[in-house]
């Protein structure tokens, strides 16, 4: 049991680090245009929740790949593996296109519904402008994530995730206040930086798959393959999953709308909070991630007693760091607020 509890840490703290980046990120796009004025985060959360629709189609169809690609490493069937990779980058980049416009075209009617001011609303569409052209890049991040994931690269792909989160911090400063002789570019700017900053992620993403993922032995040609027989057993995976993920954003933007009613001022103050709410949510990616990579790898060499065994173990060992986690987020996350110029009734 303690080496399993080693190996199982070992593969769930770089995998949280990455999804708390990805939180991180976020919070740091709220807070520079928070200097802006409390109706930049309004707006800016705003999107962010109409956007995590979209991100969460992309999560389900990415666990999917994940799923069968763990199960590929342990079986030793690498080639398959890569021929997957390839023809997910290709199928997630053309559906992120297709979101792309859909969730342009769609905020409009999707703003319709909120109870915000006019200057919101105006800032919500230029925010977004900026954020969508991200799209495709953060469908192919999924997919080459779990790709790294799958043949044992987490920690490199971590620290991929350390140098895009700087990047993005960076252009956040050069493009929401135009400095260094940039445009001030205000909301549009820091949604481009985030976009920016997932077009550099992809590249270095896939440099590191293929000089690194060296038994895969990856070939561009797998971009233009479709397997019929893997793409079935994603989708049947993948299925359930957005069907409940779809259903989870739909209640989140539930809850931001009645939020909404309440004015401009208090709906800024919980999309900071529900940030760092989401925090909680990156320990669960981390941990459910490499549960997993290991579950797949077992399941790949035909040892389900043994994954059915691992599985009880690793739900003890979440339950154990859960209560630790809670403990140290409830202590944390009103301290954010002092990053933000808001009056003591936003505060309160």
């Amino acid at each position: 049991m303690k080496s399993l509890q080693k190996e199982y840490l070992s593969l769930s703290w770089p995998l949280i680090g990455q999804s708390l980046l990805h939180i991180i990120m976020q919070q740091i796009d709220l807070m520079m245009v928070g200097q802006i004025g409390t109706a930049s985060v309004a707006s800016v959360g705003l999107v962010n929740a109409y956007f995590f629709i979209f991100f969460m189609f992309f999560i389900a169809l990415g666990f999917g790949v994940f799923s069968l690609m763990t199960q590929m490493y342990g079986d030793g069937n690498l080639k398959a593996l890569g021929r997957l990779t390839g023809s997910a980058l290709t199928v997630s980049f053309t559906v992120g296109i297709l979101l792309w416009i859909l969730f342009i075209k769609g905020l409009n009617v999707f703003l319709l519904v909120w109870n915000v001011e006019p200057s919101v609303i105006e800032r919500s569409s230029v925010y977004a402008e900026g954020l969508g052209f991200g799209l495709p890049f953060l469908a192919c991040i999924i997919v080459l994530e779990s790709a790294l994931r799958s043949c044992g690269l987490a920690s490199a792909e971590f620290r991929v995730k350390i140098l895009a989160t700087l990047l993005n911090i960076l252009l956040n400063f050069l493009l929401i206040f135009g400095m260094f002789g940039f445009p001030v570019l205000g909301e549009f700017g820091a949604g481009l930086a985030t976009s920016l900053a997932r077009v550099f992620t992809v590249i270095v993403l896939l440099w590191l798959f293929c000089t690194k993922a060296l038994s895969v032995k990856f070939s561009w040609q797998w971009l233009f393959s479709f397997d019929r027989e893997l793409w079935t057993k994603v989708l049947q995976f993948s299925g359930i999953l957005l069907f409940q993920d779809i259903l989870w954003a739909i209640a989140i933007l539930a809850y931001s709308r009645a939020f909404s009613e309440m004015g401009t001022d208090v709906l800024a103050v919980y999309n900071v909070i529900y940030l760092m709410d989401r925090l909680a949510d990156a320990f669960c990616m981390g941990f459910t991630w490499a549960a997993g990579i290991l579950i797949g790898r077992d399941l790949g060499k035909s040892k389900f007693d043994r994954a059915w065994i691992r599985t009880h173990v690793m739900l003890r060992i979440c339950l154990k760091y859960s209560f630790w986690i809670v403990a140290a987020l409830a202590i944390i996350s009103p301290l954010v607020l002092m990053f933000y110029p808001f009056g003591p009734y936003q505060k309160d």
